[in-house]
């Protein structure tokens, strides 16, 4: 890395004493550490963040009164059961 540095900079590959160049240097190795420390990994990228805007896990579930009914496994059977399905009345207003 130093090398590289240097040859950057056209200087010898020796490291000069005087010290305009070792803050060149320096200045220059900050530089390229910066760069590197400065990117961001974007949520989705992130493969350890897993628990962001999620939902708990859920089952849907629907009450029987008798087993036969469950091993059916038909929502309809169900006393509880109620169909959204047939003709709805709405009333539009103006405000």
């Amino acid at each position: 890395m130093l090398r590289f540095i240097l040859q950057i900079l056209h200087l010898p590959l020796t490291i000069q004493s005087n010290n305009y160049t070792m803050k060149r240097i320096f200045m220059l190795a900050a530089l390229f550490s910066n760069v590197c420390f400065a990117q961001q990994q974007n949520d989705w990228e992130n493969p350890a963040l897993v628990q962001q805007n999620k939902e708990k896990p859920h089952t849907t579930a629907m009450l029987f009164t008798n087993a036969a009914d469950v091993k059916t496994d038909d929502y309809s059977k169900s006393p509880f059961y109620q169909s959204l399905n047939g003709t709805w009345k709405f009333i539009y207003t103006d405000r």
